[in-house]
């Protein structure tokens, strides 16, 4: 009996920590911790659990990126976007307006705060109808996002024409014939006129040629 429990309190603490050691790995692997500084020094990643999103920070507040400014401004920069892509639209924006106010710039950045105050906007609208079952005022809420629309009409994006065929236009033949044809007859007709005073003009110095001289003093 002795050796059974023996046995048994040897096997149960192994049986346990091969079931244990398993999961411990996997949500080492799985789980990104930040040090209270980091998260101190970014207040905005306090609470989130996204693995992407942590990853950033992470690379961030790791010190040997602490002197890079260009490297951590563009782990911010997809920081906002990721956070834009969570759901989190104000956390979104906040990030975009400090690194704005820093004059960090990007066509990313211009992207996520047009996503972010698009689906601000969205759900505003939708608890404004389902919830609170009311249209947009004709004085105060219709004339902006009236003139939003209008703004995205005209900054649609330009048709792809990378697979249109060239179109290659031909003028008929028959046509040019036809007028090169009219322009050698108008030719002639004009010729013909233009030949006709001449032979009026040599009749009638015929004519006065063979006149009579009837002067009387011719003949002295």
């Amino acid at each position: 009996m002795r050796q059974v429990l023996k046995k048994y309190y040897l096997i149960l603490p192994t049986f346990v920590l091969l079931t244990v050691t398993p999961f411990a790995f996997a949500a080492a692997e799985e789980g990104i911790s930040l040090k209270n500084k980091c998260i101190k020094d970014y207040p905005l990643v306090n609470g989130e659990t996204d693995h992407d999103l942590l990853s950033l920070y992470a690379q961030i507040c790791d010190s040997k990126n602490k002197k890079n400014d260009e490297l951590k401004n563009k782990l911010l920069v997809q920081a906002a976007s990721r956070y834009q892509e969570l759901g989190k639209s104000y956390k979104a924006l906040q990030l975009v307006e400090e690194l704005n106010a820093r004059n960090i710039n990007h066509t990313s950045l211009t992207d996520t705060r047009f996503l972010a105050g698009v689906s601000i906007a969205n759900t505003a609208l939708n608890h404004m109808r389902q919830e609170e079952m009311r249209y947009l005022s004709a004085d105060l809420t219709y004339p902006p996002a009236k003139e939003l629309s209008n703004l995205v009409r005209n900054s649609l994006p330009a048709p792809d024409t990378s697979d249109a065929k060239a179109v290659v236009i031909k003028a008929p033949k028959k046509t040019t014939r036809k007028i090169a044809s009219s322009t050698k007859q108008t030719t002639k007709k004009t010729m013909a006129q233009v030949a006709k005073p001449k032979k009026v003009e040599k009749a009638q110095s015929t004519e006065v040629a063979s006149k009579p001289n009837t002067n009387p003093f011719n003949s002295l």
